[in-house]
């Protein structure tokens, strides 16, 4: 990764800086990390393009009838009233027919080619047979349901742009345009660790003092979901000498370095000093609730981006969703990496204004017609039951108050890959 020196960095130790400047801060410094790899089509689902895709070739190819029917030349219609006409052939979709004879209709099919002579397509429904002739009295215009050349796409279109994160839609248009093979990016390498000797893996007794690790399982799958690869996933002690070395290990495998905990202003935290006494620390806590105590630096002579989330584990899922997920999307190749925000009426009231942003778990439920969010009741950052009960997140700006009805900021958890 390329690093030019920022001329003012934005942390300053003893005070937090504004969301909105953190995360401006982390997009201006995360630049594509990953190599490219050439990739069958069918294993490129929640791949990055590397290369933008154009069409091969026109698609349709040739004419097609847009649907099941009589193709006909509406120079045989008949002067006034019924026309019958003999079926001469009959093509199916994926023959060629022969050119149409005068005075005929070929039976034809859904997506068949167009027979030379024939300039329109009569629906199977607006027809009658007799015998071997097909009889109608409606009296279809050049060119009806006839997909022409090229209609779908032309060859040279751009199908998809460089920075695209392939969904089943995507592969589809690039195998309906021959093509069975993409450029990609290598899927961004993570490494992850947990800090705190109080962490116990779940299925182990559990001593006083101590807890389950969950972030040992959230924070892989947060970023697994980004279709990213995570090569490390360790408990760290609680030792500056120890944090060091795990850092050291980390940096020399990973992109990116991810942490959890570690990261306040507790005697036992040591991600800050690790990263100082190794790097450089340009961000140290951000102004928002829950997950203030948010960190990011770079490592070594590479200058190998770390990014610090809380141990807390509501603080470390928001954190990940608002702040590191689109830093790793941006280092993985993605360009879109903006979160889908909507406008909806608040359920609830929020009289007291803060001077900092919160970030409050809610809902949306699909059968209130007006769509109004509602709060978990508990937003405790230990409340963890209440990310599976969200289904987004509602966002309260600095300074702002709410009363019932008014139209509250709300991010759907399903636009971050994270329900």
């Amino acid at each position: 990764m390329t690093h030019t020196p920022p001329a003012e960095r934005p942390n300053r130790e003893a005070d937090a800086i504004d969301f909105d400047q953190a995360l401006n801060y982390l997009l201006d410094h995360a630049q594509t990390m990953t190599g490219e790899m050439l990739l069958p089509l069918a294993e490129c689902l929640g791949k990055v393009l590397a290369r933008s895709v154009e069409a091969g070739c026109d698609i349709p190819p040739v004419p097609i009838s847009a649907l099941d029917g009589y193709a006909i030349n509406t120079a045989d219609l008949a002067d006034r009233g019924e026309t019958c006409l003999p079926i001469s052939q009959r093509i199916p979709a994926g023959q060629m027919g022969k050119p149409l004879a005068t005075g005929t209709a070929a039976r034809i099919f859904t997506g068949a080619a167009m027979p030379a002579n024939a300039n329109a397509v009569l629906a199977q429904e607006s027809t009658q047979l007799n015998h071997e002739m097909v009889c109608f009295s409606r009296r279809p215009t050049p060119l009806e349901d006839v997909k022409a050349t090229g209609s779908d796409l032309k060859k040279g279109d751009r199908l998809l742009n460089i920075g695209r994160r392939l969904h089943p839609q995507d592969l589809a248009l690039v195998a309906s345009a021959g093509i069975n093979q993409l450029a990609v990016y290598r899927p961004l390498k993570v490494a992850i660790l947990c800090t705190g000797d109080e962490l116990i893996e779940p299925g182990q007794p559990l001593p006083p003092g101590s807890t389950y690790n969950a972030n040992r399982y959230l924070v892989p799958a947060q970023i697994q979901v980004l279709g990213m690869d995570t090569l490390i996933v360790n408990r760290v002690a609680d030792t500056l000498i120890d944090t060091q070395a795990a850092l050291i290990d980390a940096m020399a495998q990973a992109d990116v370095v991810l942490t959890t905990g570690g990261v306040s202003v507790g005697e036992e935290d040591h991600i800050r000093a690790a990263i100082k006494s190794l790097g450089e620390l340009h961000i140290w806590r951000v102004n928002m609730k829950p997950g203030k105590p948010f960190t990011f630096g770079l490592l070594g002579m590479q200058k190998t981006p770390i990014l610090g989330l809380p141990g807390n584990p509501v603080s470390a899922f928001l954190n990940f969703a608002l702040l590191a997920r689109p830093f790793l999307l941006r280092c993985q190749g993605i360009e879109e990496h903006q979160r889908v925000s909507l406008r909806l009426p608040a359920g609830f009231e929020w009289p007291t204004p803060r001077h900092h942003r919160e970030f409050l778990r809610a809902r949306i439920d699909p059968d209130d017609p007006l769509s109004r969010v509602t709060l978990y009741p508990n937003q405790g950052s230990s409340a963890l039951i209440s990310t599976t009960w969200a289904n987004g997140i509602a966002v309260i700006h600095e300074s702002q108050t709410l009363s019932v009805g008014d139209l509250v900021e709300f991010i759907p958890l399903s636009s971050m890959n994270l329900y």
